[in-house]
């Protein structure tokens, strides 16, 4: 027997996969249905108040993003160069972009280019997200990361 909930918007007894899980809800899952919510948050995103909330939001959170990633860049120049000269060179043609992951061999997903050494910034792997992570979980981060020489 699946335990059921009543959305307190729509009033209908729903079963629990019909509701999102909340943390601090007494049951652990929100007062309110998927559906329900889904219509709240569309009918919110169009009104005035949405649309200001988020150009309030995105305004501030493009700022901390610029920020932090100037940030990054001052603190690693070798990559940003070695990443730099990699897209150039992606660009003009003189290298192909991965069409899979070479660990995988999944096609269907964003290939990120991988630099095993950053002295060598023209030589990647090319690897989907889940197995670039998982590299740098095993092994840190690539050799020549942090020379300056």
């Amino acid at each position: 027997m699946t335990e059921t909930k009543r959305c307190c918007k729509c009033k209908e007894a729903k079963p629990l996969t019909a509701f999102s899980k909340h943390a601090r809800a007494v049951d652990g899952y929100q007062d309110e249905c998927k559906v329900c919510k889904k219509e709240y948050q569309q009918k919110h995103r169009r009104s005035i108040a949405g649309k200001l909330a988020a150009k309030k939001y995105y305004s501030v959170a493009k700022e901390t993003i610029a920020k932090s990633g100037s940030v990054w860049r001052k603190k690693n120049p070798i990559k940003v160069a070695a990443t730099t000269l990699l897209n150039n060179s992606i660009r003009s043609g003189k290298i192909a972009r991965g069409e899979f992951c070479m660990t995988c061999g999944d096609s269907g997903v964003k290939i990120d280019a991988h630099h095993n050494d950053y002295a060598f910034p023209l030589i990647v792997s090319w690897l989907c997200c889940k197995c670039h992570k998982e590299w740098h979980r095993i092994n840190g981060e690539g050799l020549n990361a942090n020379n300056l020489d």
